[in-house]
């Protein structure tokens, strides 16, 4: 039986199964960005952790538009990451007249 160091040394990692058991466990690939994320994304992390670090000890709840109710700590974080995620590309000039011959 391979034990958890020989997995992790192939780079290979163990996922839960779901709570409700609905999904079984499975193996995947170690994403490679987990131990040295992209520049991007490492700024996000600094940033998500330092606005969740000045969110510490604020209590409440906010009800949000559609009638739910999230931590205010939640609101917080969204709103000062707003934006700062991946931004969605738009398909270029070729992608487009591509997609417009294969659909016919």
């Amino acid at each position: 039986m391979i034990l958890h160091e020989e997995l992790k040394a192939l780079g290979v990692e163990w996922v839960n199964p779901s709570m409700n058991g609905r999904r079984p466990g499975y193996f995947r690939k170690v994403p490679r960005t987990r131990v040295t994320p992209t520049i991007k994304q490492a700024k996000h992390r600094l940033l998500f952790a330092e606005t969740a670090y000045e969110t510490f000890g604020s209590r409440g709840v906010v009800k949000t538009q559609d009638d739910r109710h999230i931590p205010k700590n939640a609101t917080i974080i969204a709103n000062k990451l707003q934006g700062t995620g991946q931004q969605r590309r738009e398909p270029s000039m070729q992608e487009k007249l591509i997609k417009l011959i294969l659909e016919g």
